[in-house]
């Protein structure tokens, strides 16, 4: 399974940029 993380602007640290690290975590290959 291919699986790319994409998010709009990471200018500030609040709740959806901890989501994308916690997925960062979860899936380390994905571009």
């Amino acid at each position: 399974m291919k699986v790319a993380l994409v998010h709009d602007y990471l200018n500030q640290m609040g709740g959806a940029e901890r989501v994308v690290l916690a997925l960062h975590e979860i899936f380390p290959d994905a571009p």
